[in-house]
């Protein structure tokens, strides 16, 4: 597991070292994991470690990605009621008198 994070942290260093010297208008990580990318492809295979580190790192993302969804829909919902409902509840308000 210590070699699979070695390798990520390796990619994401050398993305970053690229982007800063050519001065791409592009995260260094997303570089760095592009550049894993092709590696992955050169190599032919994902080594066992990887495969590992991603199973292992996708179940324990997968619930706080869903929760992330849910609270902006949530946060989504509450601004559409102040935006709809609150003039629709003093249109209904001010129609009464």
């Amino acid at each position: 597991m210590l070699l699979a994070f070695t390798a990520l942290l390796v990619f994401q260093l050398l993305g970053d070292v690229a982007v800063r010297m050519v001065a791409l208008p592009l995260p260094g990580p997303v570089l760095g994991m592009a550049l894993l990318f092709v590696a992955l492809a050169l190599y032919g295979r994902v080594p066992d470690h990887l495969k590992r580190l991603g199973i292992r790192t996708a179940r324990a993302l997968l619930s706080s990605q869903v929760a992330g969804a849910f609270a902006g829909i949530a946060m989504g919902l509450n601004a559409l009621a102040t935006a709809l409902l609150l003039p629709m509840l003093w249109g209904l308000f001010a129609n009464w008198f």
